[in-house]
């Protein structure tokens, strides 16, 4: 359970905490507080692995609130309205400034920073690493207990299941392992894989078509084995652009 503090003025609160609801299936919202002082005390008394903090709040910086609590174990992402305080940021070392209202396509790449730099690796039930070919593979526990070892290349879907992922092979195979989408995400390859919508990343090499948009079906891309699924309209063009880029550098 990820234990998430926010540090927020109410506008565009409610945004901030759907997305992390709907990519962080397994979290603990501890907090929503909107004064420095009232942050100090949840991130002492709470112990947050998260905190989304606004840069400016009640026209007052933040800033000084990361070194002033005693609790130090927590990873910061912070959020405001305009870009202008990001290089002030940035000297607290902070994973991310997410511009508000947030994108959610940055608010995931924030995340896979958080997922790959938290403590919550070093338990990790999925190990990542190159081979002698310097081929991507990985070696995992199914939710049944049983060790695979599998190379990358032979992926062809992920799919969120909640707070577990079903892994789908090129030989039709199904691994379900207990670690969120997410996680996984952060540490796959952008060259070969793709989120195409909220709950699916999908092996580039292993699309056969991209079905377009009709005016009663959304795109969808068409797997090697004739499996179709949807695109979500914001990351059609994401899409597009890195099976582009595969080919070229082919």
């Amino acid at each position: 359970m990820i234990k998430v503090l926010l540090i927020q003025d109410k506008a565009n609160l409610s945004r901030i905490k759907n997305l992390i609801k709907s990519h962080i299936p397994s979290v603990d919202i501890i907090g929503i507080v909107s004064s420095i002082n009232k942050g100090k005390k949840y991130i002492d008394n709470y112990k947050p692995d998260l905190v989304f903090l606004d840069a400016v709040l009640n026209d007052e910086f933040t800033f000084q609130l990361v070194e002033e609590v005693a609790y130090k174990n927590f990873k910061t992402i912070f959020t405001y309205y305009t870009p202008e305080y990001a290089t002030a940021a940035f000297k607290y070392n902070p994973l991310y400034y997410l511009i508000k209202p947030i994108n959610e396509i940055h608010f995931e790449k924030a995340l896979r920073m958080y997922f790959k730099t938290s403590s919550l690796t070093n338990n990790a039930p999925v190990i990542f690493y190159k081979d002698k070919k310097s081929c991507y593979n990985f070696a995992c526990y199914d939710l049944e207990g049983n060790f695979f070892e599998i190379s990358l290349k032979n992926i062809m879907l992920l799919e969120q299941d909640y707070i577990t992922t079903s892994i789908t092979l090129t030989t039709g195979k199904k691994i379900s392992i207990d670690m969120p989408l997410l996680f996984i995400e952060a540490f796959l390859p952008e060259k070969y894989f793709t989120r195409i919508n909220e709950k699916s990343i999908i092996n580039l090499n292993t699309i056969s078509r991209i079905k377009e948009t009709s005016e009663t079906s959304p795109s969808q891309v068409i797997m090697e084995n004739g499996h179709r699924i949807r695109i979500s309209n914001q990351r059609k063009n994401i899409i597009i652009n890195n099976l582009e880029n595969l080919v070229l550098h082919a």
